[in-house]
């Protein structure tokens, strides 16, 4: 935000569209209001009742199913997000989603998929490499 502190979110110029339930965020963010938690940000078959529900409580960000994450813009620069796996989705979705992300400016991605052996990965901006936990 070219240094001042007081300057305000802008959004970007892009073709983009913003993902499902960002437009609440974006428009926090246009006041100058930044979420006080991490933003959650859905994805799988089962997304969409899980946004739904959580929007009411907390900011939701939802990566509809079979949309390249890099068609949308997210509005999470500087902002810490946890990903939660609903239903069905590959892996490798998961890990574009993660790295989209990180490229449009999350600080920290926690990638949190409910896999057969209970695994989740942490994708970390400064590391770029996935840490799998059992």
């Amino acid at each position: 935000m070219n240094g001042n502190k007081n300057a305000r979110w802008q959004p970007a110029r892009t073709t983009r569209r913003l993902p499902p339930f960002a437009r609440e965020l974006a428009t926090a963010l246009t006041a100058g209001r930044k979420p006080r938690n991490c933003v959650f940000i859905f994805a799988g078959s089962e997304a969409w009742a899980n946004a739904k529900s959580f929007s009411r409580r907390q900011v939701v960000l939802l990566l509809p199913l079979g949309k390249d994450p890099e068609y949308f813009y997210w509005p999470i620069k500087g902002m810490d997000c946890l990903v939660g796996q609903k239903g069905n989705i590959s892996e490798e979705e998961l890990l574009n989603l993660a790295h989209t992300l990180l490229r449009n400016g999350a600080t920290m991605v926690c990638v949190i998929a409910i896999g057969p052996d209970g695994e989740y990965a942490t994708f970390h901006r400064a590391v770029k490499e996935v840490i799998h936990v059992a």
